[in-house]
């Protein structure tokens, strides 16, 4: 299998996406996407060259974390043609001042919530308050028709964008995630964050956390969409995961640490996002 024989060199971008998207499935179908020393360990057996070289360099903090090793990857060997396609961005857009996407670069396409243990399920473009919150946030449907659909300009993996919404019922235009807590998400935080839809930039108010927009990155490769959340100097990959109960996706930094928190509450599956084209 292609998985048994990962290796990277260091040749250019386009190597190093496939590897990154290799050492994602490998660790998935191992049952070990959660596990950042599995992933870090195996990731260090498989470069070899001047990949290996820049590897062993790299102090401990940088090496030893699989989220900050591959934001630091994509910077080291950058997508080619990310300064001369039509419709990317070459820097990382600030929430405050995102650019706007084009249509003519866009991609129209629904979001899909892929769970493996439950059937597919499509976001919803249905906003409705959340009871144990102060928020109105999507939920999910098993009905295509009814899912939400947006639009987003594709640029590098590791740069995060906005995603336009096309059919959201109360009529906002861009998909967000606003964190449901008082303290920040972090490492070893059990907040957790839901799905939303926004007009601005970011809010912040106490005690119902703060609101991002520019945080969606999406992978060219196989359409799989991450959360970047920045929080007190850091970015945080988010986990996204579906109660099992209500059907709602949640955005958690530490999975574990919020499966703790609120076992007795409802079982949190993991479910990843992935497009589905128009």
């Amino acid at each position: 299998m292609e998985d048994d024989h990962i290796t990277f060199e260091g040749i250019d971008g386009a190597e190093c996406e496939r590897f990154v998207q290799q050492i994602r499935r490998k660790a998935r179908a191992s049952s070990r996407s959660k596990d950042t020393d599995w992933i870090v360990e195996l990731v260090s057996t498989c470069m070899s060259g001047a990949a290996l070289r820049w590897y062993i360099q790299l102090d401990s903090e940088i090496a030893d974390d699989w989220a900050k090793l591959q934001k630091a990857m994509m910077t080291k060997w950058p997508a080619s043609d990310s300064s001369a396609a039509p419709g990317r961005s070459s820097s990382i857009p600030t929430p405050a001042a995102a650019p706007e996407p084009s249509p003519a670069a866009s991609a129209e396409s629904d979001i899909i919530p892929a769970m493996s243990s439950l059937r597919a399920l499509y976001v919803s473009s249905t906003i409705s308050r959340v009871p144990s919150s102060s928020k109105a946030a999507f939920g999910t449907c098993s009905d295509r028709a009814q899912a939400l659909r947006v639009q987003f300009t594709q640029g590098c993996a590791h740069v995060p964008t906005r995603l336009t919404m096309l059919n959201s019922s109360d009529g906002a235009r861009y998909l967000a995630v606003s964190q449901d807590g008082r303290r920040d998400l972090g490492p070893r935080s059990s907040e957790w964050a839901l799905l939303v839809s926004s007009d601005g930039a970011w809010s912040s108010n106490a005690g119902s956390g703060i609101t991002w927009e520019a945080i969606w990155s999406v992978c060219p490769i196989d359409n799989s969409i991450r959360v970047i959340w920045s929080a007190a100097g850091s970015d945080y990959l988010l986990t996204s995961v579906l109660s099992y109960i209500t059907k709602r996706l949640v955005f958690v930094s530490n999975a574990i640490a919020f499966r703790e928190q609120y076992r007795n509450h409802a079982v949190y599956n993991d479910a990843d996002l992935v497009f589905e084209a128009m």
